[in-house]
């Protein structure tokens, strides 16, 4: 049942893995395999958007003792689960807990940049600035990188740093390919211009985001600036 789960969880068939991980744990593994199963269980039902089941098996896991390349892994996973049940103190403990045991680079990035995400949700702005700079630094991996620069952004704007902001969404334009990203990097860097009395800058970056197809609730903030603009 084990090493069956094994195989459909390479598959993506992430039902079948839970049903056969769940009978291998019932039958009585040994130690080694029946953490791998809970560790690889909690992966399948994060997969499946199950956060709840995912972070009991996790948590299992960990307790149960695992190795610390998986260990580290565990802690990573159930902080993104975490995050994603919006329970960022939970998922910030974790991706420290993560940072903490050194593991390799570019999962050390990745839990500074997930880190930061939790920090920003709570309107630690300084704090997710650090590890935001931290993650770039280390070499997030280009989907990523994007990301850290626009978030980035929106900590130094949320902070009143405008120029700042300016130029991390400058970068996302530069960086990205995501015509709904560039669109949106676009209208917060108008905002920024225009929040730093720089009416022509403004109207040139609010133009593009609506040209590249802005989506409705921004679209119509990036109309009503313009006409602000053009009344003045």
């Amino acid at each position: 049942y084990y090493f069956r789960a094994g195989n459909y969880y390479d598959k993506g068939c992430y039902d079948e893995a839970i049903a056969d991980y769940t009978k291998a744990i019932e039958l009585g593994l040994g130690k080694d395999l029946l953490v791998r199963a809970y560790y690889w269980r909690g992966w399948s039902y994060g997969a499946k958007g199950c956060h709840d089941e995912a972070i009991a098996d996790y948590t299992k896991a960990i307790e149960l003792g695992l190795e610390k390349d998986l260990l580290v892994r565990a802690y990573y996973w159930r902080g993104r689960s975490y995050g994603l049940k919006d329970c960022p103190d939970e998922a910030i403990a974790d991706f420290t807990r993560v940072i903490v045991l050194e593991p390799d680079k570019s999962l050390l990035a990745e839990a500074y940049y997930f880190r930061a995400g939790n920090y920003y949700d709570k309107g630690c702005y300084d704090e997710a600035i650090a590890d935001y700079t931290k993650a770039i630094e280390l070499g997030l991996e280009e989907g990523l990188l994007v990301l850290a620069y626009f978030w980035r952004g929106h900590s130094y704007g949320a902070k009143g740093s405008l120029d700042k902001a300016i130029a991390d969404f400058s970068k996302v334009i530069k960086l990205g390919s995501d015509k709904g990203l560039l669109a949106e990097a676009y209208y917060w860097r108008g905002l920024s211009y225009y929040n730093k009395n720089c009416p022509d800058e403004a109207k040139a970056n609010l133009t593009t985001a609506i040209e590249l197809g802005l989506e409705d609730k921004l679209l119509a903030e990036a109309q009503a600036v313009l006409n602000q603009i053009r009344s003045q």
